[in-house]
Formats: structure tokens, C-alpha cells, sequence
């Protein structure tokens, strides 16, 4: 048997060995290639539908969008390929020459539509363990909605509001009832800033002659006002010493500004205490819709974005950690 075995050996012949185990991917890691592949989809339909648009504010609302994927897929870590295989077969995903190509004409349509699944990818991606990587998804999701809202704007100004009507745009809002069954962190700022928000509505409604105007701020004041009592009881201040909200704010700055642009204010402010809140997993989804809807009350005062591949907008609200 030792001959036979050196016999074999010197002939060249060796043993079989198996190719090491290409990397399973956790679920953090899933959801980070989504998000990423999200991106790349975006960019390329939106690349794609600028080419083909006469209108130069629609063409550079839907660049500005290409850029800005770009920069959150290189954010985000960019594509992940597995390692080479010994013997690689022509429809191996990670076969270059089996990638799909990009598009070469799409629609505003086919943009909003990309946008909105990519919306919905990055949320349901920011319920990730991790905290830094959920919450990054969560912005990435508040932009590709604030994208849509800002391309849908454009289009009805370059007169093709026809061309998106059928795209239903995420509004978001606040779930009380989300609120109520969670527990959160420590989050004295998001408690405060709910509170003096409503109080400062409450101000400017009393200072207004238009009715219209009270009516929506004094709606507005209630709802941040059972939100901020929600939050301060999931987070566990409400009642104790540590509970940040007063019985008044200095709100003269805000009060010192035309009534659009105190809106505005107000709201970005508010949209950046949800974005940075100590939220659990499972929360952020929630967050991110109660963001979103402070980012379209702003918007909606007729206050404009810096543009969407700025390093002011393309990451909404997310401040990083110094």
C-alpha cells in the first residue's frame, strides 16, 4: 500500500480537494446587498429616463437621483461578489457576462415605480440588529421617497404630471398605536423636541388670522402631543426626573419668521429627532414614516431640497456619530 501510495503520488495524481464554502450572508448582510442593488437598479432607470426628457429641470431632478444611488450604494458598502468558483458555469449570478444590462430607455413612471420598491427594501432592511447599518437603510429609505415626491414635482412643472399620476407616493405619518406596544431607548431629545414642537404650533395658531391655517396647526399640535407622550412612556421618562418636556419653550426665533418658513423649521427639525431616535429594530420602519411625513410637511410650505445628490440631502436627517 506505501509503494502504490508513492507510486500515485509521484504519477502526479493527486487527490480531489473541495473548493472552499463560498460565505453565507447573515441578515444584516442581506439586507445591506438589497439596498445596494436598490441603488444600482435606481440609477440605472433613472439614467436611462433622462436621456429621453426635453425638460432640462425634469433631466436634472432625475441626475441628481442617479448620482445620489450611487453615492448611497458606495455608502452602503457597494456589491458584494462571492470569490471565484474552480469551474465556473455561464449562468453563475456572479458571472459578469451574465449580469442583465442596464436599461436603455425608461419611463418617469418606471423611475417612481423604482424608487417606491427600493423605498420599501431599505425600510424592511432597517429592522437589521445593527444599529448604525438600520439606520442608515432608514435615511436611505426617507430619500427615495423625498426623490419620488421631488421628481413628481418636476414632472408636473415640466407639464408631464400625466406621465406619474398612476405611482401612489408614501405619505408616512405617525402610528400611535406602533408607539405604544414598543419600548425605546433613551431618547430625551425626540421627547423634547415632540413637545415644543406642538408648542410652538399651538403659538402659531393663536398668532393667525387665516382659520385654515389654525385648524392644521392645532390638529397638527394635538397629534405631536400624544406622540410625545407615547414616546416619553416607551422610553420610560414620562413622570420621573428625567422627563425633558416643560411647560414652556422659547419659541421667539421660530415666531420670528413668515409662517412657510417657520413650517419648514419646524418640521426638517422634527424629521432628524425621528431619524436619530434610539429605536429598536422593529420600530424603524415606524420611525421612518413619521419622518417622512414631517420632510413632506416642510416640503409641502413650498421650502425646495438642495439638490438631491448634495451631501446635505442624500442621507436625510442621519447625523453621524463624532
Amino acid at each position: 500500500m506505501l509503494a502504490a501510495g508513492w507510486t500515485t503520488t509521484s504519477c502526479g495524481i493527486h487527490l480531489a480537494e473541495a473548493p472552499p464554502a463560498v460565505p453565507t450572508p447573515d441578515a444584516a448582510e442581506i439586507a445591506r446587498s438589497g439596498a445596494v442593488e436598490a441603488a444600482e437598479r435606481i440609477g440605472a432607470v433613472a439614467r436611462a429616463a433622462s436621456s429621453s426628457v426635453t425638460d432640462p429641470g425634469l433631466s436634472s431632478v432625475l441626475d441628481q437621483i442617479a448620482a445620489g444611488s450611487a453615492t448611497q450604494a458606495e455608502t452602503l458598502g457597494g456589491t458584494w461578489t462571492p470569490p471565484p468558483r474552480p469551474t465556473p458555469s455561464s449562468t453563475d449570478p456572479s458571472d459578469p457576462a451574465s449580469s442583465s444590462s442596464a436599461p436603455t430607455a425608461a419611463t418617469l413612471e418606471d423611475v417612481l415605480v423604482a424608487l417606491s420598491e427600493g423605498a420599501t427594501t431599505a425600510r424592511d432592511g432597517s429592522t437589521t440588529s445593527d444599529p448604525t447599518l438600520g439606520r442608515l437603510l432608514l435615511s436611505v429609505a426617507l430619500w427615495r421617497d423625498l426623490a419620488a415626491f421631488e421628481l413628481t414635482r418636476a414632472a408636473d412643472a415640466a407639464g408631464e404630471g400625466e406621465a406619474v399620476q398612476a405611482v401612489t407616493l408614501s405619505r408616512g405619518g405617525i402610528d400611535d398605536a406602533a408607539l405604544q406596544v414598543s419600548t425605546l431607548g433613551s431618547s430625551p431629545e425626540l421627547v423634547r423636541g415632540l413637545d415644543g414642537t406642538a408648542f410652538t404650533y399651538e403659538a402659531l395658531a393663536a398668532r393667525t388670522s387665516d382659520e385654515t391655517s389654525r385648524a392644521t396647526w392645532v390638529a397638527r399640535a394635538a397629534a405631536l402631543r400624544r406622540a410625545g407622550d407615547t414616546v416619553a412612556v416607551a422610553s420610560g421618562v414620562a413622570g420621573t426626573s428625567n422627563d425633558p418636556r416643560q411647560g414652556f419653550y422659547d419659541v421667539a426665533s421660530v415666531l420670528a419668521l413668515d409662517e412657510t418658513a417657520a413650517v419648514a423649521t419646524l418640521e426638517a427639525s422634527l424629521a432628524e429627532l425621528w431619524v436619530n431616535a434610539d429605536a429598536p429594530g422593529a420600530l424603524r420602519p415606524t420611525v421612518a414614516d413619521a419622518a417622512l411625513e414631517s420632510y413632506l410637511l416642510a416640503l409641502q410650505t413650498g421650502a425646495t431640497l438642495a439638490p438631491l445628490d448634495s451631501s446635505a440631502v442624500v442621507l436625510p436627517g442621519l447625523v453621524t456619530p463624532s
